[in-house]
């Protein structure tokens, strides 16, 4: 009866205006709470992806530059390996020539009754036992002695060289040997990685597309707006020096108002000369740590420009792929500074300095503290608590985390 009722105040409803919106409103109220609810859900699951995609970068990263690591440590010791050998040839041909010296000095002594030749082959036992007899006889010469110590110094530093290249090729095996393993952990953190990502349902998919996308052109747009506040404050700076060296000068073209019109076409000169050397030397101003203010913003620049661009390991190609150490390997080439593709190497050939004294363009490291295990990064500061670097997907501006316990400049 209650039902029939409802209907029949509702068909009164229509019928008297035409218009039925009553039933639209809880309805509307359901649906405004079922999107609510299913957005909550789907940033919540945006929020755990974008952590578990974050963990797996880093352990991608990491795993990358262990690799460039192994790989750097590898081309130096099979560097050390060739230039080993290239001295061992040249200390055999160096020995070879002062035996040759010596056994003409004990012949000659032999044949002008000196010594005994014939006794000193005959009780030497082997060619050390052979020398130490020549060295220690009554009647040898300085000369003859000379020449033994030259013999034995060559012998010894052989051997050593020997040594060390034994050392070496055992070194180059076991990196070999590290290398291969490395390419595996790799491989599997990067299938891990892209394993994750296919088990998110398109929606997520798309909505990590999207945030990333959105955040990289929020980056650009920062990056290019910082860029253009530094460079009209160097304008204004230059400007102002100008100003000065002109208004200098005019005051004291007007002290010397009896000078001829030469003495005021040399002041002009001069004025226009202090204005460009001031301006250009303000550009050249050292930003500190053997770097100077333009190479820091260049560097600064050149990682800009690749923001977006994704993660390769051991990419070093701008606007197609880079790895932490490919980016910053750019980035310092663009300023003229040469440095390997390794964090390791670049770590190794810097000045360290603390944090308080890190400056905008500097290397920071991230050395051996990953959850995937022992592990190097590195990143380029940007002042402000911020860095840039690739962090496994692709190169974006980050905060400055705890783990980045060193930094400094390459001493190039």
């Amino acid at each position: 009866m209650r039902r029939r009722t409802v209907a029949i105040a509702l068909a009164l409803a229509v019928g008297g205006s035409g218009v039925f919106v009553a039933p639209a409103v809880p309805a509307l109220a359901e649906d405004t709470t079922t999107s609510s609810s299913s957005t909550s859900s789907l940033q919540s699951q945006l929020d755990a992806a974008n952590e578990k995609l974050d963990e797996l970068s880093t352990q991608v990263a990491s795993a990358g530059e262990s690799l460039n690591d192994t790989k750097y440590q590898l081309q130096q010791t099979e560097q050390q390996i060739e230039d080993t050998k290239t001295q061992i040839q040249e200390n055999k041909q160096k020995l070879s020539e002062a035996r040759e010296t010596l056994s003409k000095r004990v012949s000659a002594d032999y044949k002008a009754g000196k010594t005994s030749f014939l006794s000193i082959i005959l009780n030497a036992s082997n060619w050390d036992d052979f020398l130490s007899r020549v060295y220690y006889a009554d009647k040898v010469s300085e000369s003859d002695a000379a020449a033994i110590k030259e013999v034995n110094d060559l012998q010894s530093s052989l051997e050593e060289k020997k040594a060390s290249l034994e050392k070496d090729q055992q070194e180059q095996e076991q990196l070999q040997s590290q290398q291969e393993q490395q390419v595996s952990d790799l491989k599997a953190k990067q299938s891990e990685q892209q394993d994750y990502v296919n088990s998110l349902s398109s929606e997520l998919q798309a909505a990590i597309k999207k945030q990333q996308e959105e955040e990289i052109a929020k980056q650009k747009a920062e990056a290019a707006a910082q860029q253009a506040a530094a460079k009209a404050q160097a304008e204004a700076a230059a400007k102002a020096t100008s100003n000065s060296s002109s208004s200098s000068s005019k005051s004291s073209s007007g002290s010397s108002s009896k000078s001829s019109s030469s003495s005021k076409s040399s002041s002009g000169s001069n004025s226009s000369s202090n204005s460009g050397s001031n301006s250009g030397s303000n550009t050249n101003v050292s930003g500190g740590g053997g770097l100077t203010a333009s190479q820091r913003s260049t560097i600064i620049s050149a990682a800009y420009s690749q923001l977006g661009v994704p993660y390769v390991w051991a990419g070093s190609t701008p606007g197609v792929g880079l790895d932490c150490s490919g980016l910053t390997q750019y980035a310092y080439a663009c300023a003229g500074i040469s440095i390997p593709h390794s964090a390791a190497g670049q770590y190794s050939m810097s000045s360290h300095k603390s944090k308080s004294e890190w400056l905008p363009g500097d290397l920071v490291f991230w050395i051996g503290g990953v959850a995937s295990g022992s592990g190097n990064h590195v990143a380029i500061y940007l002042g402000n608590n911020k860095i840039i670097h690739a962090n496994g997907t692709l190169v974006t501006v980050s905060t400055l985390s705890s783990s980045y316990t060193t930094g400094g400049t390459p001493n190039a």
